[in-house]
């Protein structure tokens, strides 16, 4: 996976916050009482009784539930109860909303920044960082998989394939877009009384969109592959949601992913896909688990592959 080496106090953090058993968090947004009791009974796997908070981050709300699992004629039963929060667990909510309204406006800050060129050196990270964050309002989207509920969106000058590949490429990017907030992250944290697990990125209902460009010879901005990711604080790594080329292919990050049909407007734009295939998971036609092309077809103009590994 990819590691990020920033946000190291915010990840030593939210690891204590972990370690300490705090009750588990789930989201379900502007869903209905009954949605989010199904939403709690995913958290029975055992016979003793687990305990859930179910967020509702479109509307700051809450609402913890006690699970049982048990057996009737061999048959699993799932029990759910709601319980009062205590005093401390609305504390730690109220945390909670707070740490992921920051994450918002670092999103959005994110957003207002020029769009990030790879080729430039260090000095426009410090250049960056060096400007007042701005204040940025909370804005929720509805997104087409409905899994998540906020979004930011950034540009970056550099290839998808190049950035799915150099990590000093990820940190850079993350540097110049998000550096400046983990002081804050780590103040918010710091006031929680641990009753109540801090969520991940994705467990918080975010995400980062990027927007992979270049430039032609009258500098006009051209699009060659998006993204969609969220930071994993915990563990400090980027995870992909998915990541696709200019012909829209998802580009794979697992050799497992790699197999497949993939189509492409140019020869060029298979070039580029195969080289990065063959370079990460193997290939060139030497059989075994190599990856490699099995079947090739012109389409209508459109180059069409089917990759086997």
């Amino acid at each position: 996976m990819m590691v990020y080496r920033t946000i190291l106090l915010l990840a030593f953090i939210l690891f204590s916050v972990d370690t300490l058993g705090g009750i588990k968090t789930l989201s379900c947004a502007n869903c209905s009482y009954i949605q989010k009791e199904r939403i709690a009974e995913t958290v029975a796997r055992t016979r003793n009784s687990q305990k859930v908070v179910v967020m509702d981050y479109a509307n700051e709300s809450a609402i913890k539930f006690k699970v049982y699992l048990s057996e009737s004629r061999g048959e699993p039963i799932i029990s759910v109860y709601q319980e009062f929060l205590s005093a401390d667990e609305m504390h730690d909510v109220n945390v909670i909303f707070e740490y992921r309204r920051a994450m918002v406006g670092m999103l959005k800050a994110a957003e207002q920044k020029p769009i990030f060129d790879t080729e430039v050196n260090r000095l426009q990270i410090q250049q960056s960082n060096s400007k007042p964050i701005p204040s940025v309002n909370v804005r929720n989207e509805n997104l087409e998989d409905g899994n998540y509920y906020s979004v930011g969106n950034i540009k970056v000058r550099v290839s998808p394939f190049d950035f799915a590949t150099t990590s000093q490429i990820r940190n850079n990017t993350y540097d110049y877009y998000m550096g400046g907030f983990k002081g804050q992250f780590a103040e918010i944290v710091s006031g929680t009384l641990n009753k109540i697990n801090i969520p991940s990125m994705k467990e918080a209902d975010l995400k980062l969109g990027i927007q992979f460009v270049e430039y032609d010879e009258n500098f006009k901005e051209i699009n060659i592959g998006r993204a969609s990711v969220v930071l994993d604080f915990d563990r400090e790594k980027l995870d992909f949601l998915f990541l696709k080329d200019k012909d829209n292919n998802s580009i794979p990050t697992n050799k497992s992913d790699a197999p497949g049909t993939y189509e492409f407007d140019t020869q060029e734009g298979y070039d580029i896909f195969r080289t990065y295939v063959v370079d990460v998971f193997g290939g060139g036609g030497g059989g075994g688990s190599d990856c490699r092309v099995t079947k090739t077809k012109n389409i209508n103009g459109r180059w069409i592959f089917t990759f086997t590994c």
